[in-house]
């Protein structure tokens, strides 16, 4: 579930819900999205590229996308291996990640709003946590509105969600399981020639099958160690 939002000043944010976790094509994929977002914008002829103004990918997962990430939020942004910032446009494409599971058990007066919305989007429909939900609805009048259209949607409504939400996801694991398969065919090629140079190396030197297989020698010596 998709949500486009253009600031007055320019500004463009993507935000969108993840619950299908690939960890081979997620970060790609999401990249991709931020990548497709920026091109939205289109500057005239002669138009300074100062006038570039930031995008801005919100992920919201209901996964954790690595263990390597321990916080609520991520946010990712172009920096060089100083971590460093790139001067004036490090920050014109961020990719920010809002992991559900993260968020705190915690009395609700000690919450953000950041956290207050996650534990909702997170802890809607679970029983035990309803007395939070609650207390979190009633403190914020955003979260009461989002609370208020979520019980009056109609039945249709939701069937029609998640009837789109279903082939969106179908579509996610097809192309996931396409990916899958071109990594295996492509490991399965390597380890093939692999096989190849070994067999070779019964009756030639790692140089000629360096020149048969038009491979680097340091690559054909390194299989054959």
């Amino acid at each position: 579930m998709d949500l486009l939002v253009s600031f007055d000043d320019g500004r463009l944010a993507n935000i969108e819900m993840q619950v299908v976790y690939d960890p081979e094509e997620f970060f790609y994929r999401m990249f991709y999205y931020e990548i497709r977002l920026a091109s939205r914008q289109v500057l005239k002829e002669k138009e300074p590229y100062s006038n570039f103004h930031p995008v801005y990918q919100i992920v919201i997962t209901d996964f954790i996308i690595s263990s390597e990430y321990e916080k609520l939020v991520e946010q990712f942004e172009q920096r060089n291996w100083k971590g460093q910032a790139l001067k004036y446009a490090g920050q014109l494409m961020q990719l920010i990640f809002v992991q559900l599971p993260k968020v705190p058990l915690m009395n609700v007066k000690d919450m953000s709003l950041l956290e207050k919305w996650s534990f909702f989007l997170k802890y809607f429909e679970d029983e035990g946590k309803q007395s939070i939900i609650k207390e979190v609805i009633k403190q914020e009048e955003g979260i009461a509105m989002a609370d208020r259209i979520i019980k009056y949607m109609s039945q249709e409504w939701i069937d029609q969600l998640n009837e789109e939400f279903e082939q969106l996801s179908i579509n996610d694991s097809i192309r996931m399981e396409n990916a899958r398969i071109k990594r295996a065919k492509e490991k399965g090629r390597e380890e093939g020639q692999k096989d190849l140079i070994k067999l070779l190396s019964q009756t030639m030197t790692a140089e000629e099958i360096s020149k048969a297989t038009q491979k680097p020698l340091e690559e054909i010596q390194n299989i054959l160690k």
